[in-house]
């Protein structure tokens, strides 16, 4: 029986073995880095998609809303129907408002609506019940509408608070201007002429420092 003799491998077929090996580990390398980060990119994409999607509805949303609010506004300022309450004050005027959830706002944007203030009614809304107030000003009538920001979905509006820019919007020849107080939005209805009496809503001026005794 012959014996046999395990047979010698060539060097050089060994290193070219070597370097196939290794040209293969590095193309897989490659590969699983590059489906990597076309994962990540193809994610970054899709959340981006969906930002992007969500802005898009909230605009849209936002648009229709106010659309709505302010053609139901005009519609009802327009129709000036009796009132139910008559009052001078706002603190004469509240209690009788027993139906609502909230406290009328006695606006810091409106500081003469005491001197006024005629009377209101109740008011739908979008359907929301909402306290409707007249006020007269000269020969002008104008109606400041009240009901809960919250409750009522208006968050969607945006930053419409008192201390920041109202929301504006004219139809039907008249201004509606919509801002939130205390948890409630207002929305003033009028004639869209400051000449004429109306009145001029604009973003609240901090008062004056005192004047010390050493400058006057």
């Amino acid at each position: 029986m012959s014996e046999q003799h395990p047979q010698e491998v060539n060097p050089a077929c060994r290193a070219d073995n070597g370097c196939a090996s290794a040209s293969t580990q590095a193309a897989t390398a490659r590969a699983v880095t590059l489906s990597f980060w076309q994962k990540a990119a193809c994610g970054l994409l899709i959340v981006g998609l969906a930002v992007m999607g969500y802005a898009l509805r909230q605009n849209w949303q936002r648009a229709q809303l106010t659309e709505a609010l302010t053609t139901e506004l005009v519609a009802l300022h327009l129709a000036q129907q009796p009132l139910e309450f008559t009052a001078n004050s706002l603190d004469e005027l509240d209690p009788q408002f027993a139906q609502l959830d909230f406290t009328l706002v006695d606006s810091i944007q409106l500081p003469a609506l005491n001197d006024q203030l005629l009377g209101g009614r109740y008011s739908d809304v979008l359907g929301h019940t909402a306290a409707q107030l007249r006020l007269a000003q000269g020969n002008q009538w104008r109606t400041l509408f009240q009901l809960p920001f919250h409750k009522g979905g208006f968050a969607i509006l945006g930053n419409i608070h008192v201390d920041e820019r109202p929301l504006l919007r004219f139809a039907r020849g008249l201004q509606v201007t919509v801002w939130e107080e205390n948890g409630v939005l207002l929305a003033l209805v009028q004639v869209p002429d400051t000449e004429a009496g109306t009145l001029e809503i604009s973003k609240p001026q901090l008062p004056a420092p005192p004047t010390s005794a050493k400058d006057q």
